[in-house]
């Protein structure tokens, strides 16, 4: 299915690119598929919808070679929460497509379905098997105060905010139209998920 979003669409989508990758032993912005990144790829999936383009990242000198503005994050340790908090002070206004860094495998044509949605809700977010994606949904920036106030109250969980507000689900349906094996909507959180990935995509 085409974008129907002309290039210059004014949603920011923002990847969230400040983990520790732990569990995966190495920056997993940087892991490869083939020649290419993980956070290259989901820039070039990301301006098929858009071209307005952001990595949330202290490290400047990781990324500043991508071609995409760099916010730094304002609250280190404060994980995604303060990851998006950061991307609305840095003048985001609007709606904010976050993405994390670990998911090579997205779907420009699930995030442009996801921007399309009409509601009122200030989130989007996607729901498999009762468990939401936190990190592949849409934040409209007027959530700054409720973030503010989660954050000083120490509560740095997102399903902690998603509670607490109005949202739209989307549901497996609808994002089987776009990935009938639900692989856009996975992370890559360890090096055996790493060759599970390059199994399937290079056999």
């Amino acid at each position: 299915m085409a974008s129907k979003h002309p290039p210059h669409s004014p949603i920011t989508i923002a990847i969230l690119a400040g983990g520790k990758s732990s569990r995966f032993g190495a920056n997993k912005a940087i892991a490869k598929i083939g020649n290419k990144t993980f956070i290259s790829t989901i820039i070039e999936t990301a301006k098929k919808v858009s071209s307005n383009i952001k990595i949330v990242s202290s490290d400047d000198n990781t990324y500043q070679q991508l071609g995409v503005e760099l916010i730094p994050d304002i609250l280190p340790g404060a994980g995604p929460l303060g990851g998006l908090l950061s991307v609305i002070k840095a003048g985001s206004g609007g709606r904010i497509f976050l993405l994390a860094c670990d998911m090579p495998c997205v779907s420009p044509e699930l995030i442009t379905f996801m921007t399309e949605i009409p509601t009122w809700a200030p989130a989007v977010i996607p729901v498999h098997q009762h468990k939401f994606e936190p990190l592949h949904a849409i934040y409209h920036s007027s959530l700054e105060i409720t973030i503010e106030y989660l954050l000083k109250a120490g509560k740095k969980s997102m399903r902690t905010l998603i509670d607490l507000i109005p949202r739209r689900e989307v549901t497996t349906e609808q994002i089987m139209r776009f990935s009938k094996d639900l692989s856009c909507l996975n992370n890559i959180n360890t090096q055996e998920d790493l060759k599970r990935l390059l199994t399937h995509t290079f056999r």
